[in-house]
């Protein structure tokens, strides 16, 4: 695999599973990337590995086996130990993934915050284990900087 293909796959799947977009969108843009910065073969290539995956993530999401269906992934159907999230800095109050979370542990995350404890800087990180109120037994939380940054 060519590393610019490589890298469009793993965008991809960061946008479907961690930004929690929507699967036919993702793999559209991934798509249309290819075509620009990859080889000649590059578009058919990843539209094949990126609706494989979608596909396989569908059949194992309970409620989620219609192939039509593209919805976006919810801490409530993951199946899996270790749950991975992202915050803001400037992200207050937290929304997405982690505000579900946040919410879910009675402000918990909130409260780390306001007291400085987690700032949501570049890379910061914090795991949490036996959140009772979600699936995922341990939740990794990662700070991504200001999100102007990463616009």
């Amino acid at each position: 695999m060519a590393i610019v293909d490589r890298n469009i796959c793993v965008l991809a799947v960061y946008e479907m599973f961690i930004l929690l977009k929507y699967n036919y969108v993702t793999i559209n843009e991934a798509i249309e990337i290819s075509k620009t910065f990859g080889s000649n073969e590059s578009g058919a290539f990843i539209n094949g590995i990126l609706d494989k995956i979608a596909v396989t993530a569908r059949e194992k999401i309970p409620g989620k086996q219609d192939k039509n269906q593209d919805q976006p992934w919810s801490i409530d159907t993951v199946c899996c130990d270790t749950a991975v999230i992202s915050y803001f800095q400037d992200e207050k109050p937290l929304e997405r993934s982690s505000g579900l979370i946040d919410w879910r542990s009675n402000g918990y995350l909130s409260r780390l915050l306001i007291s400085n404890k987690i700032q949501g800087e570049f890379a910061e990180t914090l795991l949490y284990i036996r959140f009772n109120k979600v699936k995922p037994e341990k939740i990794l939380m990662i700070g991504l900087g200001k999100s102007l940054i990463m616009s």
